[in-house]
């Protein structure tokens, strides 16, 4: 469903620029200030040499703020004090979201493993649409809400002895809604400033290893199932041309 609501979003584009009333289209680079709420993991994990020992667990993930990058392109049109735009753009990759020492246990708790675990955003791109109006000719208000793409990257270790390290990657579809402060600098420069929060999928990554032991290939597996949102807040400068 959100592939087609990206689809939509995008196709809205050239209907606005046949519309008939003045508009821009848009580059810009922003800076991206972001902060994890409300983001776990679920775990399930199995003792390969002791089936019967299949472990749960769920913990909350670190919430540190980080910053990034962001490129971004649009198109806007102005109706006397309306404005109404679409907008696409890509996020670098972020910092790594962490729990560790998660004891990962039976229901009747025997402990089957105590495992640290890594989540990180790779990449980001999106869509968004806005719609809002001017209270003066160079400042206004706006609403926004769309689609985001991201790519997670999962990391497992073990935080006994025989640990290993493995990891998985996962294209996600999340949401975001927000809203922000436009205001025009002259008659080519636009700045923002973008409030979003952002909510993605409960995902799961295919078994990961956490640990081993003499012999054998495999010891621990580990299915963990993050779900990530975050706040943003975002300063953009665009030119229009």
């Amino acid at each position: 469903m959100k592939k087609y609501i990206l689809f939509a979003g995008l196709s809205i584009v050239p209907l606005l620029s046949n519309a008939g009333m003045p508009g821009n289209f848009y580059v810009g680079a922003g800076l991206v200030g972001a902060k994890p709420t409300r983001s776990n993991v679920n775990v399930k994990n199995v003792d390969q040499d002791v089936p019967a020992h299949k472990g749960v667990a769920t913990a909350d993930l670190s919430k540190d703020s980080f910053a990034l990058g962001r490129l971004q392109a649009g198109y806007q049109k102005r109706w006397n004090r309306f404005l109404v735009g679409a907008e696409v753009f890509g996020q670098l990759k972020d910092r790594k979201e962490n729990v560790k020492n998660l004891k990962v246990s039976t229901p009747n708790g025997t402990l089957v493993d105590t495992i640290g675990i890594n989540v990180r955003r790779n990449y980001t791109t999106g869509a968004t649409l806005k719609l809002g109006g001017y209270f003066t000719d160079r400042l206004g208000l706006y609403a926004s809400g769309g689609v985001l793409h991201s790519q997670f990257q999962t990391s497992v270790f073990s935080a006994g002895a025989g640990s290993v390290t493995s990891s998985r990657r996962n294209n996600v579809w999340g949401s975001v809604f927000g809203g922000g402060l436009i205001g025009h600098v002259g008659e080519s420069v636009v700045l923002k400033a973008e409030y979003g929060y952002e909510s993605y999928d409960r995902f799961n990554t295919r078994p990961l290893q956490s640990a081993f032991q003499a012999g054998n290939v495999t010891d621990i597996q580990n299915i963990i199932s993050p779900k990530m949102n975050y706040q943003s807040v975002t300063l953009s400068v665009s030119y229009l041309i």
